[in-house]
């Protein structure tokens, strides 16, 4: 029963993502940061809540697609952008 759990939990909340490339993390926050898509990608839990406040109007958005830019974002786990 844990086992069945803890993949629904994975299943759910994409614990272990595959390691995305840095360019293609960049372009998808460039078009489609104001909704958080960039993140739920990456494996982050709260990424609804750019989608709720869009991007929070904008400035979560730019502050990520910078952090993209010079490499300073990594995966939710902290596992640095390929």
């Amino acid at each position: 029963m844990k086992e069945k759990l803890l993949k629904l939990y994975r299943y759910t909340y994409n614990t272990q993502p595959i390691v995305q490339s840095n360019q293609k993390m960049f372009w998808i926050g460039f078009f489609l940061g104001i909704f958080g898509i960039h993140r739920l990608i990456m494996g982050y839990k709260w990424w609804w809540m750019m989608f709720l406040t869009m991007g929070g109007i904008g400035v979560w958005s730019l502050l990520d697609i910078w952090r993209l830019y010079t490499r300073e974002l990594p995966m939710a786990d902290g596992t640095p952008l390929s």
